[in-house]
């Protein structure tokens, strides 16, 4: 009886560790829904002919899109998604190129040139975003 009582409760330890890891999961596959989305959603604000506040732009020869750290943090927050964790997990996955700080301090954006500026940005990249989201047209 003991031995059965001490192998239900193996079991439930281990099934309470699959489900975080399904609600872990779970949670990434939702962020990246709503990121694909939002980028797809918001595709004229990263052409050049964009007469509105630009969200970024997207690189055409490196499939990848640059956005603009503070407007997308905004959009998450907004979604109700924690950033850090997104951002983390995003990164883990692949779905964002990473940049070291000092100390080997790992940061979810890197510095870009737009314009006449180099400034940081997250870059979604291309395993990420490739055909996930609609890429803007260029302007003709």
């Amino acid at each position: 009886e003991k031995q059965a009582q001490e192998e239900m409760i193996r079991m439930a330890v281990s099934g309470v560790e699959l489900l975080g890891a399904a609600q872990e999961a779970d949670y990434v596959e939702r962020a990246w829904d709503f990121t694909t989305a939002w980028l797809a959603s918001n595709a004229d604000r990263f052409r050049d002919s964009c007469h509105q506040e630009k969200y970024g732009f997207y690189d055409v020869p490196k499939n990848q899109y640059c956005v603009v750290p503070a407007i997308f943090k905004a959009a998450l927050t907004e979604a109700g998604f924690s950033v850090s964790r997104t951002l983390r997990e995003f990164a883990e996955k692949g779905y964002l190129q990473t940049d070291n700080k000092g100390g080997g301090k790992e940061v979810y954006s890197v510095k870009k040139w737009w314009g006449e500026q180099r400034i940081r940005m997250i870059i979604f990249a291309p395993n990420g975003t490739g055909g996930s989201a609609e890429k803007p047209a260029e302007s003709q």
